[in-house]
C-alpha cells in the first residue's frame, strides 16, 4: 500500500485506475492493488452483508444530499477525529451509524399500575441520533389501550412516558416500544405488564 499526503497531483484522484485502486481520506491518498473478486463464490451471510453494505452506502449518499443530516455527522466526525486522531469522514459515520442498528436495553414498567399520569421509562442503546420513540399500552384482552411519543431525560438515553388514559384491565397487559433512528430503522420490544 502506497500512501501519499497533499500530493497536489494524486488529491483529485479517487476509485480504480487498472489494477489500483484509489482512496482519499482527508488530506491522505492511499493506493491499493485491485482485489480478484471474479471468480469469488460468495456465501449466504456474505451476499447479506454485501447487500447491507450497498444499502448503508445508498444511505450515506442520501444522507450528504440533506445540509442538516451531513452537518449532524460531520460533527460525529469532527469529534472522533479529536479523540482517536482517526481520518474519519462525514459519509464514514453515516455508514456507520446505518450498520448500526439502535436497542432497547430495559422497560421499566415498575411505575405503570394502570391510572393515568404513570410513567413508563426505556433505557435505548444508540451512540446515535433516535429520531422517535413510541409507547404503545395493551389491556389483558390485547386492545390498544393508548399510544404516544416518548420524552427524552436525563440521562440522555432514557426516554419516558406518561399514560394518558386509565386502563383498568392493565394487569396482564403489555408495553411495545419502537424505536426509530436517523436512517429510519425500527427496533420493538414487548414487556409484559
Amino acid at each position: 500500500m502506497a500512501r501519499t499526503e497533499s500530493n497536489l497531483i494524486m488529491r483529485f484522484f479517487r476509485g480504480k485506475i487498472g489494477d489500483l485502486i484509489l482512496r482519499v481520506k482527508g488530506k491522505l491518498t492511499q493506493l491499493y492493488p485491485a482485489p480478484k473478486l471474479k471468480h469469488m463464490k460468495w456465501s449466504q451471510e456474505q451476499k447479506s452483508k454485501r447487500l447491507q453494505f450497498k444499502n448503508a452506502a445508498a444511505w450515506a449518499e442520501t444522507a450528504m444530499n440533506d445540509p442538516e443530516t451531513r452537518n449532524y455527522y460531520e460533527g460525529l466526525a469532527k469529534n472522533l477525529r479529536k479523540r482517536k486522531k482517526k481520518i474519519v469522514t462525514a459519509k464514514n459515520m453515516a455508514v456507520s451509524n446505518y450498520l448500526t442498528p439502535p436497542g432497547i436495553k430495559t422497560v421499566y414498567i415498575l411505575g405503570y399500575r394502570g391510572q393515568k399520569g404513570d410513567v413508563i421509562k426505556a433505557e435505548i442503546e444508540n451512540k446515535y441520533k433516535i429520531v422517535l420513540v413510541i409507547f404503545r399500552i395493551y389491556d389483558a384482552t390485547g386492545s390498544e389501550v393508548e399510544s404516544g411519543m416518548g420524552v427524552r431525560v436525563s440521562p440522555e438515553f432514557f426516554w419516558c412516558y406518561e399514560a394518558k388514559e386509565t386502563n383498568p384491565q392493565w394487569k396482564g397487559g403489555r408495553v411495545e416500544v419502537e424505536v426509530v433512528d436517523l436512517p429510519r430503522r425500527m427496533v420493538k420490544s414487548l414487556t409484559e405488564v
